[in-house]
């Protein structure tokens, strides 16, 4: 019956259990449902913070609504996140959880806009024409661009073709005129890209001067045209039409730095005041292209000059499109015309991947994100010092130190500006990324370095400096803050003999021997390798075959150890102390090796009995004392009445064993034999680790000591 009861009951419980977890579930979705009606609703309304709170609460709930993903990461996007931070969100909601809104089409443009954005402009198009394909302003737009970002003859083709169709089905939308001039003129101004912009056919130019000409006729019916776009249409026309656009821009209070070059071209400023023009936008930042784009149109002497002192005592920030994508890879600040900073984004995604430090335009130090490290220069390129970031922020650094010219390594070339030093004769410099990047060599690094040194993790706030000979560690010192606590002396590059000061007296008492032993024929457990792995080097590496061979320790600074023990294979081990710091052992314990648990552990534990110092040893099998062996002889043991009393030979009687247990001090050093006589016998006492060894001395008669001249007072002591 009580069986039958708790099936019923299990049966009711059951059902109501996964009722009640159902139910959760459902309210679950309903209220994130309802926090994505109102993130779309604030995210169409442009509200990106509050879009942004309404999906971060419909997470909390329901994280396999893939709409909310998708929303948080339009609201990231719009609240100005790196692209590197919404890129993961969009990928989320395409490959995990399921569609509760009509928003698939929207993350999968957001997501291939993202991948154009940050040099993937392929896989954008391949994302925008997967099945279902994606026809829409925005789509065109993105493929459009990406199309142009590739840079290859048959791409641009593509993209003007895109362009041509756009500019008759979206007429209105004024992206496609900016991105359209942006990218003709980049291609048209930079020579590099001659060949590119010419196309695959003759028809090209006419195609690109016909499309520019539909725009610039729009330009009046666009709704409130920014400044760029303005120039870039003015700069498209020609003739009459050119220099009317021209004056109409200036007339409207409009400013861009290119104006600077048409009003030069049209004769609508002088040199001089194109130039003065210019640098009021150059003061604070301006694109590289545009800089050497109106320096060939300064021929007259006293302009020539004022850009000469203007570029000297420069301080403002170069912007550098690298790669003629659009976006600005390399940013560069000035100080008194020299490089100050400078910073290298190479996928335009916001993580900077390297950025330095100049002292009057040569580096200081570089800092790379790839593995989260400081360069530091002496004669640059040469390399001084390294610092490798372990924990960021945490103050955790692992620092090489190299001589100088030893090793020489950049990710940038500060490379003089040929156009600015053919015009005016001033080296004026800039960085340039070394092309093809170039890792950084970690190898190579080790073997140029003369030291180096990391945090510790034997001691908090610990420091460990290797000294460091043609890449193979000589010797490491470990300080606890200024004070050296340790030393390791390297053989190879591997560790062999460590000393510590454990008690902070300034002697070294402790010298740990270590072994190498990477196939682990020691059966060394895995903790404690990588517990000496981390008091040798300051990081735990797990499987380094790192072990302690043997510890002594000299506690009376006498160069002579007082304790040691050496550690053998199989979990065997041999222990010994040095009372009278003679050199020699006079008690020791050793522990066999045994290749298995079935095999019985056997220990032996040795002395000497003075005054004839005869070694004693008992032995012990696993933890029970069997035999005493003195000499020549060998005695039973038998244990007493106590768990750690043991008789060796004959066994005395209980009142005999009372009597050493209340005469015996316990805390007296091991190995260290007493002499006892309670009423019915003498006995000596050894204590050999917790156990006490007990042996009654034979009866000796008065002629027997009288003959060896003792009286029986000497004969006792």
């Amino acid at each position: 019956m009580k069986k039958v009861s708790v099936f019923l009951v299990l049966l009711i419980c059951f059902p109501l259990a996964v009722f009640a977890a159902s139910s959760a579930g459902a309210a679950n979705r309903k209220t994130a449902v309802r926090c994505l009606k109102l993130a779309e609703n604030y995210l169409s309304s442009r509200d990106f913070e509050n879009a942004m709170v309404q999906a971060e609460l419909g997470l909390s709930y329901d994280d396999t609504v893939s709409d909310l993903w998708y929303i948080k990461a339009a609201a990231k996007s719009g609240l100005g996140a790196p692209r590197a931070e919404v890129l993961p969100l969009a990928v989320k909601a395409l490959t995990e959880g399921e569609w509760v809104d009509y928003n698939r089409d929207g993350a999968r443009i957001l997501y291939a806009d993202l991948l154009c954005d940050t040099g993937e402009g392929a896989q954008a198009v391949a994302v925008l024409d997967a099945n279902p394909f994606i026809y829409s302003s925005d789509a065109e737009f993105i493929r459009t661009k990406a199309y142009y970002r590739m840079l290859t003859p048959e791409s641009i083709e593509k993209a003007r073709s895109k362009v041509n169709a756009a500019r008759k089905i979206y007429p209105a939308d004024m992206r496609f005129p900016r991105l359209f001039f942006t990218y003709e003129y980049m291609l048209s101004s930079r020579a590099e890209f001659a060949e590119i912009a010419s196309g695959t056919n003759e028809t090209s130019a006419a195609l690109v001067q016909k499309i520019a000409d539909t725009f610039i006729a729009k330009m009046p019916e666009y709704d409130n045209p920014d400044a760029e776009l303005e120039i870039y249409a003015a700069l498209f026309a020609s003739g009459e039409k050119q220099l009317r656009m021209l004056k109409a821009f200036s007339a409207h209070g409009m400013e861009h730095p290119l104006y600077a070059v048409a009003a030069l071209k049209t004769g609508l400023m002088t040199q001089q005041e194109s130039w003065d023009y210019f640098c009021s936008f150059a003061d604070t930042s301006v694109r590289l292209d545009l800089l050497e784009s109106i320096l060939p149109l300064i021929t007259d002497e006293i302009t020539v000059q004022s850009v000469r002192e203007h570029l000297e005592a420069y301080e403002g920030e170069l912007l550098v499109d690298t790669n003629g994508d659009g976006e600005t890879e390399l940013s560069i600040k000035y100080m008194r015309g020299r490089p100050h900073t400078f910073c290298w984004d190479e996928t335009s995604d916001g993580i900077v991947e390297w950025a330095g430090t100049c002292d009057f335009g040569v580096p200081e130090v570089i800092s790379l994100t790839d593995g989260n490290l400081d360069v530091f220069y002496g004669t640059y390129p040469a390399v001084v010092k390294v610092v490798s970031k372990l924990q960021k922020n945490e103050g955790r650094n692992l620092q090489f130190t190299i001589p100088d010219e030893v090793f020489c390594w950049s990710p940038c070339e500060i490379k003089r500006l040929e156009s600015v030093h053919s015009l005016t004769g001033l080296d004026f410099f800039v960085v340039s990324p070394v092309v093809p990047n170039s890792r950084f060599d970690e190898t190579a690094l080790v073997s140029a370095c003369s030291s180096y040194e990391m945090p510790g993790t034997e001691r908090p706030g610990s420091l460990i400096r290797f000294s460091v000979l043609d890449g193979a560690v000589q010797s490491a010192d470990y300080y606890d803050g200024d004070t050296l606590y340790a030393r390791c002396e390297f053989e190879n590059g591997f560790p062999r003999v460590r000393t510590v000061d454990n008690d902070g007296d300034g002697i070294f008492e402790t010298t740990e021997t270590l072994g190498f032993d990477p196939e682990n024929t020691m059966n060394a457990p895995e903790e404690e390798q990588n517990q000496v792995m981390a008091n040798t080097f300051g990081l735990p590496f797990a499987g380094g075959g790192l072990y302690v061979k043997m510890i002594q320790i000299d506690r009376d600074g006498d160069t002579i150890p007082d304790f040691s023990e050496e550690y053998l294979a199989d979990g065997g081990k041999i222990t010994a102390w040095d009372f009278d710091g003679d050199g020699n052992w006079d008690v020791r314990y050793k522990k066999y090796p045994r290749k298995s648990q079935e095999e019985p552990l056997v220990e032996d534990s040795q002395f000497y009995l003075e005054p004839e110092h005869s070694l004693v040893t008992v032995t012990l099998w696993n933890g029970e004392p069997v035999k005493v062996s003195y000499g020549e002889e060998e005695y039973s043991v038998t244990q007493g009445a106590g768990n750690s009393f043991y008789w060796v030979g004959t066994a005395g009687n209980a009142d005999d064993e009372y009597y050493v247990m209340e005469h015996f001090d316990m805390s007296a050093r091991q190995g260290i034999s007493v002499v006892l006589e309670s009423n019915s016998c003498r006995m000596i006492a050894v204590r050999i680790g917790e156990n006490l060894y007990v042996h009654i001395l034979p009866e000796i008669s008065t002629e027997e000591y009288e003959s060896d001249g003792l009286t029986e007072n000497e004969f006792a002591e």
